[in-house]
This record gives C-alpha cells, structure tokens and sequence, in this order.
C-alpha cells in the first residue's frame, strides 16, 4: 500500500526538520527537549545532513527521515507509533511499530478491512492464542477508517517478497518454502485462507518461514477437523503460494496439505543463504532503542487526524534515500526517558526555539570532518607564529645581551698604563 503525496513542503534546513519533528509527535514532549538541547552548536546545515546524522546516531529510522524530508509527519497508525517500512504491497504494507500501550516492539501489518473483517473503529484486541508453527503470535487487531491493523509479535526476520526480489530462488529451496507453508496453513483461521498468501510470510536465518495469519480456534467457528471442505480452501492456498514461487508443477497431483509436505520432503532444503544475520533490516537490539520514547497511549489516542497515516490515497513516494556515512566518533545525540534534573521542556518554549531561535543542529559526519580539517590548520598557524616569535625573542635577547657587555666593559676598566715611564728628576 503505497504511502500518498503530502501538500507539506520538504524541510530545506535543520531547523525546518526540526519543526517538521516536532509537529509529527514522534517522540515525548521530554525526548524532543533532549534532542533539541543536544544538538550541537553548528548552525544551519541541510536538512539531508542533518537526517543522515539522526539515523547515524539511530535517533530515527532511515523510513522515517526520507518522510520527513518528504514534507510528511504522519507516523501512526491507530495507536501503533511506525518505525520502520519493512514491506509495501498493492492493498497492504507492514510496518515495525511500537505498541503504545504495552510499549512493546511489533510487527503491523496495515491492509484493507474487508466485509468480513468490519468492527467498530474504536479497535479490538484479539485473544493472545497459542500459534500452532510457523504462525506468528497476533497481539491484537485494531479497525480504523477502513483498514485492518493486525500487530504481531516481532521476529527478526525478512518479508519472502523482499528476498525474492533480490536473489534467484533454487527449486529445492522453493520446495522446502512450500512444505513449510503446508504445515503453517492448517493452523491457519478459517477467514484467513482465503486470502493468505506470500505477502503474508516473512523468512528468518534459519531458514524458518513465519506467517503472519490469523490461528484457527480450538473451538467455535473455526474447526480443525479436517473436513474435505476445509481441506480444498487449505489446497486452494498452497496452490496460490505454489504459483507465487513458480514450483505448481511439482504438487500438481497431491490433494491435501500433508501429501503436500511429504511430497516435497525428499528433496527439499532450507533457504540458509537467503541473508546472513547481521543484514536483517530491523535488529530486535537496534530497534528496542526506539522503543518507550514516544507519548504515552493517553496522548496518543487524542492526536489529531493528521498525526494518522493516510493509506486512502495511492500514490508512489517521491522522498529520497537518505545516505548514511560511516563515523566512529561518540554519538552527538542521546536519548533517555529520564529528562536532565531541573529542566522543563514545553510544547510552547519548543515550537519558539525551532521556528525563530538559533537552533543548536547535529554537524554531519562530513562538517565534523571539515571543522576537524578548519582547527587543525588554525592550530599549526598558531603553532607555527608561536614558534617565531620564541625564536624571534631569543635572538634578540642574545644581541642585546652582547651590546650591553660591551659597553659595560668600556665604563669599567682601569686605563692602561704607558710602557714606558717617564724620566725622573736629575740628581
């Protein structure tokens, strides 16, 4: 679900972001004082820079700044705060965001609310039910404006759309990714069958595929005996994945999920070099630091419409990559809940400094680097004029001490008396 077009106009300063940062409420009124305070003194740098040093101090995410320079500063949706777009389809787009109750980190998935689907738009918390495998655990489901926010418990992993786009799928592995999907899909809801399908899969590093449906009751309306009604929509499914990763012609003859898997276990191998671990876009250890920095749920629940995503209107993002340089110097910024002992920060005194005050602004990597280059050669100017005038000192020091002997010598000595006397008196 493509993010829409905003009206807003893309910040051009560091103080222009700022406001924009400030008008989003991504953070606590408290958070957005530090990160205010603790900018550094350099003054008006780019609003690209000034994004790249956030994400470089993982202040914001990358997602997050490209909106903002975007001109946009909506980033909930529900009571979800977003953090980061893992994954966008044609009707859905899934996010890892903050559940602001609980504070916790999950995945959220955002999709069209279907008939079947319709609750009332003050939100609903689903049972948090024991998944059977390969299901992730859904924490709860919220209905607003005609989407459907489904959190699920946050995994460390990638979405299957994302790696088939990237690499050349090998048929063994293509199997193994079926047989997976077989045993996951008989776990799955009766409402969810219909429409599951690869969007909904993400792949771990081990190779382990985790989908994000709805589990089917132990009871009531969802029933697990394997009637042959049942048993069509759960082939219809895996048919559907089946043609997704091109592999249809393998399970042609088999008529239930679990021929299915035994099918397909003879030659199929885990996806092991899908990703190694240290390129998973949204580490659990990375994003648990953006976690309990935003408002609290009651502030939360009364933002204004506009603090709200809008997914009503389609449209393909015209923000840019924001390009991150590496630098091994000390954070600028640090974050914390506590806020400095004696101080306030207020909404009022915040707005005032961001749009009329000289606002102390992070250096980029690349000013630090030139102001590091600019006082390295005042430093040897000084050095150097230093030097001189030691020198200077000293030579003039040694000639004056040599002018003012010699004339002391002169004032001092006895004269020097005639080799030769004078004659005496004649006797």
């Amino acid at each position: 679900m493509p993010l829409p077009l905003s009206n807003s106009q893309p910040p051009h300063s560091a103080a222009d972001l700022l406001e924009r940062l400030l008008r989003s409420r991504l953070f606590a009124e408290s958070i957005f004082g530090q990160i205010l305070e603790q900018s550094s003194l350099y003054l008006e740098y780019p609003a690209g820079e000034f994004a790249a040093a956030l994400v470089q101090r993982k202040v914001i995410t990358p997602w997050q700044a490209r909106e903002l320079l975007a001109g946009r500063t909506s980033f909930y949706a529900g009571t979800f705060r977003l953090l980061e777009c893992l994954e966008t389809g044609p009707r859905w787009t899934l996010f890892a965001a903050e559940q602001s109750g609980p504070q916790r980190l999950v995945l959220l998935h955002v999709s069209e609310a279907t008939s079947a689907s319709t609750q009332p738009s003050t939100g609903q918390i689903s049972q948090e039910i024991m998944p059977a495998p390969h299901l992730v655990r859904c924490m709860e489901v919220q209905h607003t404006a005609g989407l459907r926010l489904a959190a699920y418990e946050f995994t460390e992993a990638q979405p299957l759309t994302t790696l088939l786009a990237q690499q050349k799928l090998e048929q063994r592995h293509a199997a193994d990714l079926l047989r997976q999907f077989a045993r996951a899909i008989e776990g799955v809801s009766e409402r969810a069958l219909d429409t599951i399908g690869i969007e909904a899969a993400l792949l771990d590093s081990q190779g382990e595929i985790k989908l994000l449906a709805e589990p089917s009751l132990p009871t009531g309306t969802d029933n697990l005996s394997l009637d042959s009604k049942r048993v069509d929509r759960e082939m219809t499914a895996v048919h559907r994945f089946a043609a997704a990763l091109w592999c249809l012609p393998e399970i042609a003859g088999c008529r239930s999920p679990g021929e299915v898997q035994h099918h397909l276990s003879e030659f199929a191998k885990p996806w092991l070099e899908a990703y190694p671990q240290e390129s998973v876009r949204c580490p659990r250890a990375h994003m648990n630091r953006l976690l309990r920095k935003g408002p609290a749920l009651r502030v939360v629940e009364e933002l204004a419409r506009g603090q709200q995503v809008d997914f009503t209107h389609m449209g393909a993002s015209t923000s840019e990559e924001v390009a991150i340089e590496a630098d091994c110097a000390r954070p600028v910024i640090e974050t914390s809940r506590s806020s400095p002992a004696g101080k306030k920060s207020s909404l009022n005194t915040v707005s005032e400094s961001a749009e009329g005050l000289a606002l102390r602004t992070i250096s980029h990597p690349a000013a630090q680097q030139r102001k590091r280059r600019v006082q390295s050669w005042k430093q040897f100017l000084v050095f150097t004029a230093g030097a001189c005038t030691i020198v200077t000192g000293i030579l003039a020091t040694q000639w004056l001490m040599r002018w003012n002997t010699r004339r002391a010598g002169a004032a001092s000595e006895n004269p020097t008396e005639p080799a030769v006397k004078p004659p005496g008196p004649v006797r």
